[in-house]
């Protein structure tokens, strides 16, 4: 293969284009590969935040590991629940943030916001998986929240809000418009799902696809707190309970933060209206 050719100055140049997954899986290409592209220096720059080693981990597996969209760990579940809801350890608070690719010659891509798409089309879509819920780790959570302060806080202030969402009934919401409805009911765990929503700005058209196809057509304009809340986030979101309501995890409480339980992958965003046949595309 031509990867054993090229000089390990190459590889690197090489791979300074790409995601962090793509060179995990390019490092793993074959034995030369995995010993370049494993070093712990070309990792360690890839992290963001606290650069110290807490545990026995190499950079590599500390990078895949923050970047991880398994959010809940099974075995700590009763643990995780306690903190999310209580905002008790809010260490605990597991998400993900959307990011640009990374510029030529870059090591990571810049922060991306997608509530400041205000003035121009935009579409974004997401593939997810359910885990089953238990007594201690209810099913569902907010795939795509955000609010007015840093989810890493634990406080999430004023009118938090989030665009897609699966309740403890495995019912989908999804919609960046005031009013939330429900896009489709019992879904099932443990299998794959693929939601895109696409918003029209001049026509103040949103349509939202469910596995390839229309689930939902809504006129309206975006979310009237759309530039207020200043936070976003992918795998957590904090919900409000409304009176009597029994598909949230915490309905004696007036709210709290509900954590997606399950896989996420692939969640991509464009500043165009994505039409039908490319949307089926990228179901398929």
């Amino acid at each position: 293969m031509w990867l054993d050719v090229l000089s390990v100055d190459n590889l690197h140049a090489i791979s300074s284009f790409l995601t962090g997954f793509d060179v995990f899986y390019l490092s793993h290409t074959n034995s030369r590969t995995l010993s370049v592209l494993s070093e712990d220096l070309y990792w360690q720059k890839r992290i963001t935040g606290d650069h110290s080693l807490g545990r026995r981990q190499s950079w590599k597996q500390r990078y895949m590991l923050e970047r991880s969209l398994q959010f809940v760990d099974p075995h700590s579940a009763d643990k995780y629940i306690h903190g999310m809801l209580l905002g008790c350890n809010r260490s605990r608070v597991a998400f993900a943030k959307l990011e640009r690719p990374p510029a030529p010659g870059s090591w990571r891509g810049s922060r991306f916001d997608l509530r400041l798409e205000k003035d121009t089309n935009f579409s974004f879509d997401v593939w997810f998986c359910l885990f089953p819920g238990t007594a201690k780790q209810p099913a569902g959570g907010v795939l795509y929240g955000f609010q007015s302060a840093p989810a890493n806080l634990g406080v999430p202030r004023s009118n938090p809000g989030n665009l897609v969402m699966v309740d403890m009934k495995c019912s989908l919401y999804c919609s960046v418009l005031d009013e939330k409805k429900v896009i489709a009911q019992d879904l099932e765990p443990n299998r794959w799902y693929h939601v895109a929503l696409t918003y029209d700005v001049t026509l103040r058209h949103q349509l939202v696809y469910l596995d390839g196809k229309v689930a939902s057509s809504e006129f309206g304009s975006l979310n009237s707190m759309w530039q207020r809340l200043q936070h976003e986030q992918i795998g957590t979101g904090f919900c409000h309970n409304t009176a009597g309501s029994a598909h949230m995890p915490h309905s004696r409480m007036r709210g709290g933060w509900y954590s997606f339980y399950g896989l996420i992958d692939e969640f991509r965003v464009w500043n165009s209206v994505l039409p039908a046949d490319a949307v089926a595309v990228l179901y398929r």
